[in-house]
């Protein structure tokens, strides 16, 4: 194999952070609405978000260590749910 044949050209747009994919953002935006929202515990209905559990979850487990929301927001995973709680800092 040639190493020019591994390239394939791309016309669209191309994440180039780990803030740049669908997946992150969406996360992003869960987090900030669950601080907003103020409450203690939250369950996220996984099946309603088009991502898959595990993927999901590590993207709100990335997000969770963003400096946002370090420390606000822990995120478990507990037979087979997803669940946002929240942490002792303001």
């Amino acid at each position: 194999m040639v190493d020019g044949e591994c390239l394939v050209p791309v016309d669209g747009r191309v994440p180039s952070t780990r803030n740049g994919t669908e997946l992150s953002r969406f996360c992003d935006r869960l987090m900030a609405r669950f601080v907003e929202l103020g409450a203690s515990q939250a369950k996220v209905a996984v099946e309603m978000t088009g991502f898959g559990a595990d993927a999901l979850y590590k993207g709100l487990w990335n997000a969770s260590n963003k400096r946002e929301f370090m420390g606000r927001v822990t995120v478990r995973k507990s037979d087979g749910q997803i669940v946002l709680m929240r942490g002792k800092r303001k």
